[in-house]
């Protein structure tokens, strides 16, 4: 007879005969019976049969296997529940008479609670194994995960209360094996949905009490701060923040033109007042200096009045003692002359100590001259004989005709007048910038008030600025666009406009307050913690209040410093805008938080079972 040879449990090799043909399965069933070896349970047996499959499985494929045994369990551990709550309303019903007990016998044809917990305990046991391995375990706790997805679009999922009741629910719809217990499902799904959130909050917390100690972390509570009080489209316009006038760079309430902006401006001023008043003194000096470039001073007038008597007294000293011929033309032109003028010329030459005319009685140069003056007089509106709207307009087109024809027969009389006319441009110009720098810049200004400024006077000159300019000029019909260049009505126009933004920017700043301004250090852990109640009560703890002044006690300082360098620089406060706005989470950000919450989860409740 054949010998077999078998392992005993303690290690020694066994002998022993057996008949022809015995196959390896009844080797073993002799060797146990003979040397009493005990055989495993059947279910261990197939637990490691399941092994040996799993170890020879790709891990791909296990990881497959157990995201569909996440999925399945789903509905189990919901059919699980539901046949416990079946039986207990069925009977329920079975004390309600005749139609209860028919109703109960219906709900028996279901399968009943006793073979789902038998099937739970056995897949349970199955695949043990399979949960060993890690490719296993990640696909049951995916599975899982995909099969609570749609918890995650439930509103308040997100909060530490939501995670934590859909965990709950996650828990108590989990299968139960016999060994196991719902109520410890329930508190472990609650835990683990709850954990992700509080983690985030907790790591907000950490990373708001270390971000006033950053200069990163500065930059961005600065800049949140900005953001709440700043209307939408600050950033833009700050960022196309510009000068108006060269030198005058504005703040940013005087750009953003908002209250909030305003108002948090004027306390940061009160925090570092050095800065923002010279901010202010630059302003004023840039925009008086504007205008004394167009005004220049007395002796640059004075200057100017003596290049023009120069240039032009040789050409009227020639033209004055030339005759005009008396033509028939020229006779025309002497007739249309309004009643009064040729007695306002003569009075005009009397009181210069000059002849009208020469002695044959011919009309010459200088007589042309007076007789253009006493036109000149009436047609402004000299005295008591100022004329209406019509009449003046015929005498420009008389006093246009004598001047044309007296340069046609005296060329000195014409060159005089053009010269005389362009000499005087730039004095006329130098005359309305003092006029208008009297009316920007009040007397202090002259004795190192460099920040006084009467914006108001300088705005109602320019609303009617005629009177101004005929004051400045002494020419009656004068105006600013025939007098000035494109360039210095852009500059006047200018610092009209930066006065107005800076008044716009005291108005709007006056009664708006903000209490963000105040200790923005601890402010920022409350607000930016995602728990700003548990925040403000444990700051508000005596010892815990004590010590965070003491390690924040320079911080605050440093950010009122920042942000009035902020409030000095629009551009620099568009930059901090941005920095610290808030990124959107975003289906993908919402998503992954969620995702987070169910494997926290699925991860306690596997981590316990």
């Amino acid at each position: 007879m054949p010998i077999a040879r078998v392992q005993l449990p303690d290690g020694r090799i066994a002998r022993f005969d057996v008949p022809e043909g015995t196959t390896p399965d009844q080797v073993n069933d002799l060797a146990g019976k003979q040397f009493m070896i005990k055989q495993p349970p059947k279910q261990e047996t197939q637990q490691n049969l399941i092994s040996q499959e799993v170890a020879q499985t790709p891990a791909w494929k296990n990881a497959l296997i157990g995201a569909g045994k996440g999925l399945g369990d789903i509905g189990l551990g919901i059919e699980q529940a539901g046949a416990g709550l079946r039986d207990r309303v069925g009977n329920a019903m079975a004390l309600l008479g005749p139609i209860g007990m028919v109703a109960n016998t219906l709900s028996k044809q279901a399968r009943p609670a006793q073979e789902i917990q038998e099937d739970i305990d056995t897949r349970k046991m199955l695949a043990k194994p399979l949960l060993q391995t890690k490719a296993g375990l990640a696909g049951n706790i995916g599975g899982a995960i995909a099969g609570a997805a749609p918890t995650m679009f439930i509103p308040g999922a997100n909060t530490a209360g939501g995670a934590a009741a859909i965990g709950a629910i996650t828990g108590a719809l989990a299968p139960v094996a016999s060994d196991e217990s719902r109520l410890q499902n329930i508190a472990l799904g609650g835990l683990g949905g709850a954990a992700v959130p509080l983690a985030i909050g907790g790591a907000k917390t950490l990373g708001s009490a270390l971000s006033p100690l950053l200069s990163s972390g500065k930059q961005k509570i600065v800049g949140s701060l900005l953001n709440r009080v700043a209307p939408q489209g600050t950033i833009q316009n700050l960022r196309a923040a510009n000068e108006l006038v060269p030198g005058s760079m504005p703040t940013v309430a005087q750009v953003a033109q908002s209250g909030g902006l305003a108002g948090l401006e004027r306390m940061a001023a009160q925090a570092n007042p050095e800065a923002f008043t010279q901010r202010a003194m630059e302003q004023a000096a840039a925009r008086q200096s504007a205008i004394r470039s167009i005004a220049q001073d007395d002796l640059a007038i004075q200057s100017a009045k003596s290049a023009r008597e120069a240039a032009t007294s040789p050409l009227y000293a020639a033209a004055k003692s030339k005759t005009i011929p008396s033509t028939e033309e020229f006779q025309s032109i002497i007739n249309r002359l309004p009643s009064g003028v040729m007695e306002r010329a003569g009075q005009l030459a009397k009181m210069e100590g000059v002849p009208l005319t020469n002695d044959a009685g011919d009309i010459t140069g200088n007589t042309a001259h007076y007789i253009k003056m006493a036109l000149d007089d009436i047609i402004g509106g000299a005295g008591q004989q100022g004329v209406g709207g019509a009449e003046k307009r015929a005498m420009l087109g008389v006093k246009e005709a004598l001047l044309s024809h007296t340069g046609k027969e005296i060329p000195e009389y014409a060159q005089a007048m053009s010269k005389y006319a362009d000499l005087s441009k730039p004095i006329n110009q130098m005359q309305i910038g003092q006029e208008l720098l009297n009316k920007v810049a009040p007397a202090l200004s002259d004795y190192g008030a460099l920040a006084s400024e009467t914006g108001a006077s300088y705005a109602k000159a320019l609303r009617d600025v005629g009177p101004l300019v005929r004051k400045a000029t002494g020419m009656k019909s004068a105006d600013l666009e025939s007098i000035m260049t494109p360039e210095q009505i852009k500059s006047i126009n200018a610092v009209a406009q930066d006065l107005a933004r800076k008044a716009n920017a005291q108005n709007l700043g006056r009664g708006v307050g903000s209490n963000t301004f105040q200790n923005l250090a601890m402010q920022n852990i409350a607000e930016q913690s995602g728990m700003p109640k548990l925040a403000n009560a444990l700051l508000g703890l005596p010892g815990i209040s004590r010590g965070a002044k003491f390690v924040y006690q320079d911080v605050d300082q440093q950010l009122k410093d920042l942000l009035a360098q902020a409030m000095l620089d629009p551009k620099k406060a568009a930059t901090l805008m941005e920095l610290a706005q808030p990124k959107p989470a975003g289906l993908l950000g919402n998503a992954t938080r969620g995702v987070a919450q169910l494997g926290a989860t699925q991860g306690l409740l596997g981590a316990f079972q």
